[in-house]
């Protein structure tokens, strides 16, 4: 197998993920970043580089999980919600953006400063409660979940985004 460089690997890795996706580039990039540990301006500043043998093999896993209908966030096992980045896993459903609208309408109805109580049920990788708490800090918000390894991925997220003031409970 002759080695290949980064552009080679992601111009082929775009033509198979088109199959499956709308946004086959984005999702080639998102997982050549993964497997490499470097971020999107290393490799436009890069093309030419040819990754590791373990970093190309890392890279073909990620591709091949992808295009077995994993979706990209577990295979990240994170995803940006609002302007957090979350921990997600196969315990959490996967924020998604159209449900930061829940999140503007929230916000929009209750002026800043207010001092209300929410409570996110079903709260998964805590998206809203976690997304809700960093805009009002005021609020006291309660994050509940049936799923004990769901409210752990919330914790995480809660601690990696400094959010300690939302309660979670089972």
């Amino acid at each position: 197998m002759s080695a290949r460089s980064i552009r080679e690997l992601l111009a082929d890795a775009a033509s198979r993920l088109g199959e499956i996706t709308d946004s086959p580039e984005l999702e080639a990039r998102l997982l050549m970043e993964e497997a490499l540990n470097k971020p999107e301006s290393w490799l436009l500043a890069w093309p030419e580089k040819q990754p590791a043998l373990a970093e190309s093999a890392a890279f073909t896993a990620f591709v091949e999980e992808r295009l077995g209908g994993k979706p990209i966030a577990h295979i990240l096992a994170r995803r940006a919600f609002w302007t957090l980045d979350l921990d997600v896993t196969p315990d959490t459903l996967i924020p998604r953006p159209d449900t930061e609208i829940l999140v503007e309408t929230a916000l929009d109805l209750f002026a800043s400063g207010a001092r209300i109580e929410v409570a996110d049920l079903g709260t998964g990788s805590g998206a809203i409660a976690l997304a809700l708490a960093s805009e009002r800090p005021e609020w006291h918000i309660i994050a509940t979940d049936l799923s004990t390894a769901a409210l752990e991925v919330a914790r995480i997220n809660a601690a990696a985004n400094r959010l300690d003031h939302v309660r979670l409970a089972h």
